[in-house]
């Protein structure tokens, strides 16, 4: 349920601008907010001067059907459109772009086998590791845009001693890994999951950990 409706959140969308990313499913979620906003606000202003009745129906259930009748409308607008892959990567490094190579490939993908990728990541990792982690969800929820129905993206925020560290163990040998706290003024250690799992039909890849530059 909370997969469904994520498309209708703001932070899904929000994240690919916070990436650098300009996306025309972003740009089209935020004018349909905008826009729903403002009719709403025309629609409060303009209360007083309804009549009371109309149609043999009081005014208010109107205006009420009418409003959410054009949410619906534009919500049904967005998720036709988000198949659309337009996106824009305006980082100065290009640093959510994918290679020819890479783009070559996930179209090779048949369509009726589609790849599953679980990504067993830490939501807070220590300074060093900020960087790979960002470079990381960035690469994975790139693949899967632009892949579309041929790519399908879980990233589960893996804590230790959590229900998704004990799945991440148990389904693909991922664990995680000692990483030491620059910094701090006391030595300690940080356990971070940084792992992905690729899982095609019997086929498998996983890739434990994603170290510094991999």
């Amino acid at each position: 349920m909370e997969r469904f409706l994520e498309p209708l959140g703001v932070f899904l969308h929000f994240g690919d601008f916070e990436r650098g990313i300009i996306s025309l499913t972003s740009l089209l979620y935020f004018i349909s907010v905008g826009a729903i906003m403002l009719y709403l606000n025309v629609l409060l202003i303009g209360r007083r001067h309804w009549p009371v009745e109309a149609g043999g129906y009081k005014m208010s259930l109107h205006q009420s059907v009418r409003a959410v009748s054009i949410v619906i409308a534009v919500i049904s607008l967005n998720a036709i459109l988000a198949h659309a892959s337009f996106r824009l990567d305006v980082t100065a490094e290009q640093l959510h772009s994918l290679s020819d190579e890479t783009n070559s490939l996930l179209k090779e993908i048949p369509a009726d086998r589609p790849v599953f990728i679980q990504a067993y990541i830490s939501r807070d990792v220590p300074q060093q590791y900020v960087q790979t982690r960002a470079n990381l969800v960035g690469t994975l929820h790139e693949l899967d845009a632009t892949a579309g129905n041929r790519v399908e993206l879980v990233v589960y925020d893996t804590e230790p001693y959590s229900e998704e560290a004990r799945d991440a163990r148990d389904k693909f040998g991922i664990t995680p890994r000692d990483i030491p706290e620059v910094g701090s003024a006391q030595a300690s250690f940080s356990q971070v999951f940084m792992g992905v799992a690729f899982t095609c039909g019997a086929e498998e890849e996983v890739i434990p950990f994603f170290d510094r530059g991999l």
